[in-house]
């Protein structure tokens, strides 16, 4: 209950004990894509004072079974990192995009963990008539996306004004949405709607979007891609597989 109220006080929102996610979280928040595990020190064989001690009596039973804890919960932490809990790549990448096609001075990509954040969506591109006005706005989810997700995304959108939202879909297990009912429900409420499946569908977008020729955009692409993944510390190696895909553009 501690961690809990703490992190409510720090203005975080979060779900519990999510079983579709490896080693079922104590603590899931969404926006950030991190977890918290409450784990006790003496079950999970912490490296501490009461984490190190062992159990005097059966210790045939008690020793494996502490064994298997640490087993699950480093087979758990490497599957969370296989499913892309940690956004900050794919929110540079898609913000380094749209710098290509609006200008960084429009697009704007806050801390991913910043409950201040005052804009809906993980990156967002001003109005060029007045810079106070959101004119456009990304969800980057790099997990799988229901038909739920888009339409709270899309109530925040209209929330603050924002006509002109899109998700952007880049999972490699996300399953196809029913693209016609999710926009028909976003124009009943007046705003535009766009679903990009994968980063090929976006990055073709965007470099038709750009009024540069296609090789100046995607050179581009790939600078302001660099400079958005460095902002984040993002690995040299994530930095060469994008410049990579954008130069076969």
């Amino acid at each position: 209950m501690t961690v809990r109220r703490l992190a409510y006080e720090l203005g975080y929102c979060y779900r519990l004990h999510r079983a579709d996610l490896p080693g079922t979280p104590d603590l899931c928040f969404a926006r950030p894509q991190k977890v918290i595990f409450v784990h006790g020190c003496f079950w999970h064989q912490h490296h501490c004072k009461l984490g190190n001690k062992r159990p005097q009596t059966n210790q045939n039973y008690w020793l494996p079974k502490l064994e298997r804890n640490v087993a699950r919960d480093e087979i758990a932490q490497e599957k969370l990192r296989e499913l892309g809990w940690d956004g900050r790549r794919a929110q540079a990448i898609v913000a380094g995009l749209l710098d290509v096609f609006a200008g960084t001075e429009r697009v704007e990509s806050g801390r991913i963990n910043d409950p201040s954040r005052h804009y809906p969506g993980d990156v967002c591109i001003r109005s060029t008539s007045d810079p106070q006005v959101w004119e456009k706005a990304f969800e980057v989810r790099d997990k799988p996306v229901s038909a739920s997700d888009v339409q709270i995304f899309g109530k925040k959108c209209i929330d603050v004004g924002v006509r002109e939202a899109a998700v952007v879909m880049v999972n490699e297990g996300q399953q196809a949405l029913d693209r016609a009912a999710l926009e028909a429900w976003a124009a009943s409420f007046g705003i535009g709607l766009t679903l990009f499946h994968g980063w090929e569908a976006f990055i073709e977008q965007v470099l038709f979007w750009s009024e540069k020729p296609q090789p100046i955009a995607a050179n581009l692409a790939t600078e302001r891609i660099h400079a958005r993944l460095v902002a984040v510390e993002a690995s040299e190696e994530a930095v060469q597989l994008w410049a990579k895909l954008i130069s076969a553009k």
